[in-house]
């Protein structure tokens, strides 16, 4: 919020603001401000990440579908169960090793840290996950899921 208050108090006549999901688009912002998706943004840079087309092997459960709604609640920015999918095949197995070794170092953290002593601590260690895939272009959902599938390999 604090950045808002800054543009706020700018002499700034309009804003772009780039945007990765629709729940990004909502902003309390009284200035005039344009929204742009930021997938176009890195299309003009020719900055598009490289597709890749794995075939992890992800169960049509019930116990992936829980798992899904129980990330759309927490998040309160729900996705639709085939496109985490898509997301967690397009992640190459180096890529998921390396980002799910960046998971297991924030859990390992986490849990020297002890037990959640609250919910408000237990969501900030669920932000800190979800922060590594939006820095790593991984929707944090697919991380999570690419996590699950990678947890017994040695190299993560």
């Amino acid at each position: 919020m604090y950045i808002l208050l800054i543009l706020y108090n700018s002499k700034l006549e309009k804003i772009v603001f780039y945007y990765f999901s629709e729940a990004d688009k909502a902003l309390p912002i009284i200035k005039p401000y344009k929204l742009i998706n930021v997938a176009d943004l890195w299309n003009s840079l020719d900055a598009k990440r490289k597709k890749y087309s794995c075939a992890y092997h992800i169960p049509n459960s019930k116990k992936v579908d829980e798992f899904i709604e129980a990330f759309n609640l927490m998040s309160f920015d729900p996705i639709p169960k085939q496109k985490i999918i898509d997301e967690v095949n397009s992640i190459p197995q180096f890529e998921a090793v390396r980002v799910c070794r960046l998971v297991r170092e924030e859990l390992e953290s986490q849990k020297e840290r002890g037990n959640p002593k609250s919910e408000d601590e237990l969501s900030k260690n669920f932000m800190e996950i979800s922060r590594i895939g939006l820095r790593e272009g991984i929707l944090p959902p697919a991380l999570l899921m690419l996590y699950i599938i990678n947890i017994k390999n040695p190299r993560v």
